[in-house]
């Protein structure tokens, strides 16, 4: 499952699976934000900000990797979200 802010959440930060911080700004926020579309929360985050009315569900489908999270993944963690989001990417031999 995915999610998206809300309208009128400006900012949302979020702790990714690696441990690192994402901010996803509602506004898109630039390069440095990884936009209104949020890929993963974790059971803790995923309830705290459904209750706060934070962040809506939306289906994987509709949920298209932000460009950040892209170039993020692919440099940092060797995956490519695009054509897998969790597998990571093959190696040359």
């Amino acid at each position: 499952m995915a999610y998206r802010l809300k309208p009128g959440v400006p900012l949302l930060l979020v702790k990714a699976q690696d441990g690192g911080i994402r901010y996803h700004y509602g506004n898109g926020g630039g390069a440095a934000s990884f936009g209104p579309t949020i890929q993963w929360l974790s059971d803790e985050q995923r309830s705290h900000f459904l209750r706060m009315n934070l962040v809506e569900e939306i289906p994987d489908e509709d949920a298209a990797p932000d460009k950040a999270e892209v170039r993020y993944r692919r440099n940092h963690l060797g995956v490519h979200p695009v054509r897998d989001r969790l597998t990571p990417a093959p190696t040359r031999e």
